[in-house]
């Protein structure tokens, strides 16, 4: 069962929006803080004394973003915006496709069952040649 401490954190790492490596470089200092109070207080500790000490984990969340770069949050959350339009893309694309196959697949296998119509025009009537098809006559 986790302590008062790592549920603190966790609430706080909810709350962070950057990337990965900032996340971990500013958890791993605010962790360390964290527990050092938790400790000083023992099993008296609680989430309202670590809110009273350190704020409520957005307040946390905000006072880390107000440290970090605000040029490289928001490269970060373009970059995921991207990304995230590209999967998109790339996923109607696919269904497009497979749509469009599914479409051309049925139509070739409803001529194949219904049969299809073959026009022959003779010029030139040579003896011996078979006569031509029926106008209704289905090939197979």
């Amino acid at each position: 069962m986790k302590n008062k401490a790592d549920l603190y954190l966790d609430r706080v790492k909810e709350q962070l929006v950057c990337s990965g490596k900032q996340k971990r470089a500013f958890l791993k200092r605010f962790s360390a803080d964290v527990e050092a109070f938790a400790e000083t207080l023992g099993e008296d500790c609680s989430m309202e004394a670590l809110e009273a000490e350190f704020g409520t984990p957005q307040y946390a969340a905000q006072a880390a973003l107000r440290l970090e770069n605000v040029s490289a949050v928001r490269r970060t959350l373009n970059t995921k915006r991207i990304i995230v339009g590209i999967i998109a893309a790339a996923c109607v694309i696919a269904l497009l496709t497979a749509f469009l196959y599914i479409a051309h697949d049925n139509k070739r296998k409803e001529a194949f069952e219904n049969g299809y119509k073959v026009e022959v025009i003779y010029e030139h009537t040579v003896e011996g040649t078979p006569q031509p098809e029926p106008e209704d006559a289905q090939v197979y």
